[in-house]
């Protein structure tokens, strides 16, 4: 389990560098799809324009759907720091009930009971 986590932790800064890469993507999409539809509105003949530049506004439309998708996938996997946290409090639970724990936190208390006694 540990060293699924180290590899997470590697994993997970390149996630976050995906984030950035598809939303420059997205606008990139944006973009030209602004761009194909000014290039429309410049032709005198809308119609033939439109059939000619039709499957590539298909094929951009298809692109930003790909990357949306792909943008919202990645934004639900939680950030580095909230791995650690989920890996802090696993290891912490685990801890605290391992036996040599309730071995030593008696041990403790027999001995703070013996200093008490040797005090009075």
């Amino acid at each position: 389990m540990e060293y699924l986590f180290i590899y997470c932790l590697q994993i997970f800064d390149t996630l976050h560098i995906l984030k950035f890469i598809f939303g420059f993507c997205i606008v990139v999409c944006i973009v030209f799809w602004g761009a194909c539809w000014a290039f429309l509105a410049e032709q005198y003949d809308f119609k033939k324009a439109k059939n000619e530049i039709e499957p590539f506004l298909k094929g951009i439309k298809k692109f930003f759907i790909i990357f949306s998708i792909l943008l919202f996938l990645v934004c639900l996997i939680p950030t580095k720091q909230t791995l650690l946290l989920m890996g802090g409090t696993y290891l912490g639970k685990k801890v605290i009930s391992s036996e040599k724990l309730k071995k030593v936190n008696t041990i403790i208390d027999l001995q703070l009971d013996k200093y008490i006694k040797e005090l009075k």
